[in-house]
């Protein structure tokens, strides 16, 4: 019995060592299979990881690649900018040159038109002759009729006027002041001028330019008498004493700061003027003063001597003794009767009478002022007092009665 029990408990221990032995077997082989599929991830994370700084690389050389490209459209686009520039550059000389030929072209072509044209007089009729030529391909077109002026005395609300007729084609601005130039510097800057008007004229359009300044400048009528002799002119003149209150106020900030905006600051302007005139035609001391000045009071367009601005028969007077002749109305044709009055510049124009019944209500008066004050009666009657001489002059070389008030005492 006790040799059974013996071999029994070796057998149990045999069996525990064998489930033992076992036990630790397969822990191993557990084991060992882990650290196999570790190593297997290990790798497989290492080749992702290579694959990856793989792609990483290939990233980095396609944006190289794209930043060369990119600095090479660059450069062109340098280099392209650069033969922009100079091509513009070139074309802009070559402009230059071509409008420069055009231009002596132009000048070449109006100044041989000039020179075999007659000056149109008093009795001519039909429509005035076009004054346009084909340069280069191109037609150019100047004016066949200005309205001169005066000053504030309607001639914007007549050229608006005008231009409701459908053969009476205006420049594209008033008051270009384009023939107020010299000679020599007008001549170098026709071309420019005449894109002021359309380029394609029928034969019965009247082109017009309408700029008050041309009414007083001597250079305005050598320039034209040069240039375009076969013009129709026209003027539209105000009461001497209206028009030059008006003028006053337009032109007081600009020309006389030190003057009040009233009745007794316009006086003393007036009289101002008086005394430059005096001065300027004194004999005793003409010789000393500069005839730039003295000529720009009565003879810049822009000038502000308010006494010379309304004597406007010496400016008439200059205008025929050149060879023109000025279609002279007056500011109460326009503002009592202008449907007479466009009936009358329909014929002297050569033109078809207006579609349009012509009104006061039709009349638009630009550039009206409201005055600070009226002109004083006392202020007045001086101011009628210095015009009246030239006015009654004025009157007798229009063989017309002027209804101005400056005629009251005479």
């Amino acid at each position: 019995m006790p040799k059974s029990f013996s071999f029994t408990r070796s057998t149990v221990w045999a069996v525990l060592l064998a489930q033992i032995f076992f036990l630790i077997c397969f822990f191993f082989v557990l084991r060992l299979d882990r650290w196999l599929g570790a190593s297997e991830s290990i790798t497989e994370k290492e080749e992702r990881i290579k694959t990856r700084e793989n792609n990483i690389h290939e990233q980095e050389e396609k944006l190289r690649s794209y930043r060369r490209l990119m600095q090479l459209k660059e450069k062109r686009y340098e280099e392209k900018s650069k033969m922009l520039i100079t091509l513009n550059t070139t074309l802009s000389i070559c402009q230059k040159d071509l409008d420069l030929l055009e231009n002596r072209l132009l000048t070449r072509a109006i100044l041989e038109s000039a020179s075999t044209t007659v000056q149109h007089q008093p009795e001519t009729t039909g429509p005035s002759k076009k004054n346009c030529f084909t340069i280069l391909r191109e037609g150019r077109c100047f004016p066949n009729f200005f309205l001169l002026g005066a000053a504030k005395s309607g001639t914007t609300t007549l050229f608006d006027l005008l231009s409701l007729h459908p053969q009476f084609l205006p420049a594209k601005r008033k008051e270009l002041y384009f023939w107020t130039r010299t000679s020599e510097d007008l001549s170098q800057d026709l071309l420019s001028y005449s894109r002021n008007f359309p380029s394609n004229v029928e034969d019965d359009h009247v082109i017009g330019e309408a700029t008050p300044g041309y009414f007083l400048s001597h250079e305005a009528v050598n320039n034209l008498r040069q240039y375009l002799p076969s013009v129709r002119l026209m003027s539209i003149l105000r009461d001497p004493v209206e028009m030059s209150y008006s003028l006053f106020h337009y032109q007081r900030e600009a020309i006389w700061p030190h003057l009040k905006p009233t009745s007794e600051g316009y006086l003393q302007a007036l009289l101002e003027s008086r005394e430059q005139l005096r001065i300027c035609y004194s004999e005793r001391v003409s010789k000393d003063l500069d005839k730039d000045w003295c000529h720009s009071l009565n003879a810049n367009p822009r000038g502000h001597n308010l006494l010379s601005r309304g004597i406007y028969v010496s400016s008439l007077k200059r205008w025929k003794e050149n060879g023109f002749y000025v279609k002279v109305f007056l500011w109460e044709d326009l503002s009592e009767r202008p449907e007479w009055l466009v009936g009358e510049v329909s014929s002297f124009l050569g033109i078809n009478q207006f579609p349009i019944n012509v009104t006061k209500s039709l009349l638009v008066k630009t550039n009206a002022q409201i005055y600070p004050e009226s002109l004083a009666p006392d202020h007045r009657r001086v101011a009628e007092a210095l015009f009246a001489p030239f006015s009654k002059e004025l009157e007798l070389f229009l063989g017309r009665k002027l209804s101005w008030s400056s005629y009251a005492q005479t």
